[in-house]
C-alpha cells in the first residue's frame, strides 16, 4: 500500500493511502468453481491538524470499491461503493 504524506504547514498535514487486493488462492476450487480473485481497492485520505505540541485532531475518510469477487454468490455480497469517517482528538499532559 503507498502511502503518501504532505506537510502542509507547521500545523497541517495530510496524508492519503491506496491499498489494492487480491486473493493468491482460489478458495472454491475443490468445488469446481472459478470466481474472481480481485478483492477491490481502498483510498483512505486524512488531515492532521497539530495547533500545539499536545494537540492533535485527526479526520480520515476511507472509500472502499469491493472487487469481482465480492459479487452474486451464495451469501448475496453486494459489490456496491462503500465510505467510513472518523474523527480522534488527543492531549497529552
Amino acid at each position: 500500500s503507498p502511502k503518501l504524506t504532505y506537510k502542509m504547514s507547521d500545523k497541517w498535514d495530510w496524508t492519503s493511502v491506496l491499498t489494492w487486493a487480491e486473493m493468491q488462492t482460489d478458495p472454491l476450487a475443490d468445488q469446481g468453481k472459478n470466481p474472481s480473485k480481485n478483492l477491490g481497492f481502498e483510498l483512505d485520505s486524512g488531515f492532521t491538524f497539530k495547533p500545539t505540541e499536545k494537540i492533535l485532531w485527526v479526520n480520515e475518510i476511507g472509500l472502499l470499491f469491493p472487487g469481482a469477487a465480492f459479487e452474486g454468490g451464495s451469501l448475496g455480497y453486494g459489490k456496491n461503493f462503500s465510505y467510513g469517517f472518523t474523527s480522534k482528538a488527543a492531549i497529552s499532559f
